[in-house]
């Protein structure tokens, strides 16, 4: 039987949706064999198991709990570099890679607004400028908005209302 060579465009659309779909549903969607596309994924990959060694931000996403967001803030800070594969799912991170990834998640756990209240409450702060409320000098309830808590706000915002 005579072979026919894998074009670029055949590769990317494997590499795409390896991950999605069976062997067999490629083999039928590219018109070959099933063994030829498990060896040509293994040749592109460099890996025999079934997740090929990549996986999209997306499944990632779903399979650890990690919104999006988070993923690609820590890929932006381990400056990784995913693999860029054609299709709908656009980059694909390596297994070391998600590795490296989750074990940054995992550390740095504690969302920005848990730790900008930390660093607050480390420098005696109340707001950002301010240590206690400016109308009412309470501590007790959060920061809301120039220097004032929630009802002092509420107040504060009612007069400016009514004179106007």
């Amino acid at each position: 039987m005579a072979s026919t060579l894998w074009t670029k465009k055949e590769e990317t659309w494997l590499i795409s949706y390896w991950v999605y779909k069976s062997p067999e549903k490629i083999a039928e969607k590219l018109g070959r064999s099933v063994g030829a596309v498990k060896k040509k994924m293994y040749k592109l990959t460099g890996s025999a198991n079934t997740g090929r060694g990549l996986e999209s931000i997306h499944s990632l996403s779903e399979r650890t709990g990690y919104f999006e967001y988070q993923i690609r803030r820590a890929i932006k800070h381990l400056r990784v570099k995913p693999v860029k594969v054609g299709g709908p799912v656009g980059y694909q991170l390596k297994d070391y890679q998600v590795e490296q990834i989750l074990q940054w998640l995992t550390e740095t756990d504690l969302d920005e607004e848990r730790l900008r209240k930390i660093r607050l409450k480390d420098q005696g702060l109340w707001s950002k400028k301010f240590t206690e409320c400016r109308d009412c000098g309470t501590t007790e309830r959060p920061h809301y908005g120039l220097g004032l808590c929630r009802p002092c706000w509420n107040r504060f915002t009612w007069k400016r209302r009514k004179n106007i």
